[in-house]
């Protein structure tokens, strides 16, 4: 986990962070706050998790827009 987290979101039993200059999305546990950390292919601008499904969605920007 970064330092500049773009965004966060509460689902799928877990806490989720979206690192935009590290391109990365974190899985916080809640329980053990053992971090999980996913590397992406692009800038991170948010996360989001399906209610239902409990999928995640990771939207990529296509630079830092300042």
């Amino acid at each position: 986990m970064g330092s500049d987290e773009t965004d966060m979101v509460f689902g799928g039993g877990a806490v989720w962070l979206a690192d935009g200059p590290a391109r990365s999305v974190t899985r916080l546990d809640p329980l053990t706050h053992e971090p999980t950390v996913f590397e992406v292919d692009g800038w991170v601008a948010n996360v989001a998790v399906d209610p239902d499904s409990d999928a995640v969605w990771v939207l990529l920007a296509a630079e830092r827009q300042e």
